[in-house]
């Protein structure tokens, strides 16, 4: 917000806490408008609307930057930490963001000598100064893929991370192969029983062709 704000901003404020028949002073406006003045006055109206509509008491500044940090979509440090630890198996894929990939920088040496309590907490120290900064500045979330080298799961990971909004299909797309074509799975279909009815087919034979052939048409 900017000066030109505090005039809708002081009736939002005078008029939220007229609902709870509390009268704020001009000293605690201002006071209110300076401790908010970092987010928009959209932002605001809609965070002091949604407060008043579950809590019995009248708004605090801190009520509603509360509001305000958890529409951002940043985990808190726990769960920041429950994704960071995945992203330790080189096989395991992993949606980070910017302020987790930060936080393991700063503990991954700590983690991988073998100190995984002194990693956890050197890990959420650095990653709540980074959400910390992140919001001061309005810094928008980006979540990205770190891909794992166990292809077999890569792709559940990635799709649901599309259906929770963290990735664009797009994007997703790009990274998977290409689905077979409804003439190609026609091709290996023709192939696998022509395989199959031979006397000497192998059966390992068998899965090893057809595996090679499916990523040849996915191509």
């Amino acid at each position: 917000m900017n000066k030109s704000d505090f005039d809708k901003f002081s009736t939002i404020w005078v008029s939220a806490s007229e609902i709870y028949n509390v009268s704020p002073s001009d000293g605690a406006l201002t006071l209110s408008f300076q401790a908010l003045r970092n987010y928009d006055i959209a932002e605001v109206q809609e965070a002091v609307f949604d407060f008043i509509a579950t809590s019995q008491y009248p708004p605090k500044p801190s009520d509603i930057i509360g509001k305000l940090i958890k529409s951002d979509g940043r985990p808190d440090a726990n769960e920041a930490w429950s994704i960071a630890l995945n992203s330790f198996d080189e096989n395991s894929t992993v949606i980070l963001n910017d302020d987790i990939a930060a936080a393991l920088e700063y503990c991954r040496d700590i983690y991988l000598d073998g100190d995984k309590t002194g990693a956890r907490l050197a890990f959420r120290d650095s990653y709540e100064k980074r959400v910390a900064q992140a919001r001061q500045v309005k810094q928008p979330l980006r979540w990205f893929p770190s891909l794992g080298h166990d292809k077999a799961s890569r792709e559940s990971v990635l799709r649901d991370a599309v259906v929770k909004g963290l990735l664009p299909a797009a994007h997703v797309d790009k990274l998977l192969p290409a689905p077979i074509t409804r003439e190609g799975q026609k091709v290996m279909t023709a192939v696998s029983h022509a395989l199959l009815e031979s006397d000497k087919a192998d059966p390992e034979v068998v899965a090893a062709s057809l595996a090679e052939m499916m990523q040849t048409l996915k191509r």
